[in-house]
C-alpha cells in the first residue's frame, strides 16, 4: 500500500490569497501575452510570478502577522477591535453617500461629466460595500 503524504500546513492565510491572486493575475497577463505580444504583459507576467512565489514560500514557511496576533488577542481586544471597524464602515458609508451627493449637485450646477462620472463611481463603490457586507453578515451568522 502506498503511503499518504501529508500536504504541508498553510500557516499564513493572508499570503496564500495574495498568492492566488497573483497567480491569477499572472496567467491573465500571459495570455495576454499570447494574445497580443507586448513587453508589458511579459514585465508584469514575470513580476507576478515572482511575486506569487514569494507570497506562496511566506505562506508556507511562517505565520503571518494576523494569524500571530490572533493568537494573542483576548475578549476585551477583539470587541474594541469590531466596535472600531464598524464605525470607520459607518463613516465611510457616510462619506461615500456624501461625495456621490455632492458631485451630482455638482453636475446639476455645472453640466460637466466628470462630475457624474465621478459621482457613478461612488455609487457602485456604495453598492459594492454593501453586497459585500450582506454577503459577511451571512457567512458570519451560518457559521457563527
Amino acid at each position: 500500500m502506498s503511503e499518504k503524504k501529508d500536504l504541508p500546513k498553510i500557516k499564513s492565510q493572508s499570503n496564500f490569497v495574495y498568492g492566488c491572486i497573483s497567480t491569477i493575475l499572472a496567467i491573465v497577463c500571459l495570455a495576454g501575452l499570447f494574445i497580443k505580444f507586448e513587453w508589458r504583459f511579459l514585465i508584469a507576467g514575470i513580476f507576478l510570478i515572482v511575486l506569487a512565489t514569494v507570497n506562496y514560500s511566506i505562506a508556507f514557511s511562517r505565520k503571518g502577522a494576523l494569524e500571530h496576533l490572533a493568537d494573542s488577542t483576548d475578549e476585551r481586544d477583539i470587541y474594541i477591535t469590531m466596535k472600531s471597524s464598524r464605525l470607520a464602515l459607518k463613516l465611510l458609508n457616510y462619506i461615500l453617500c456624501a461625495g456621490c451627493f455632492i458631485f451630482l449637485v455638482l453636475y446639476g450646477v455645472f453640466k460637466a461629466q466628470i462630475f457624474l462620472i465621478i459621482s457613478l463611481t461612488l455609487c457602485v463603490v456604495l453598492c459594492i460595500l454593501f453586497i459585500v457586507m450582506l454577503l459577511v453578515n451571512t457567512h458570519y451568522e451560518k457559521h457563527s
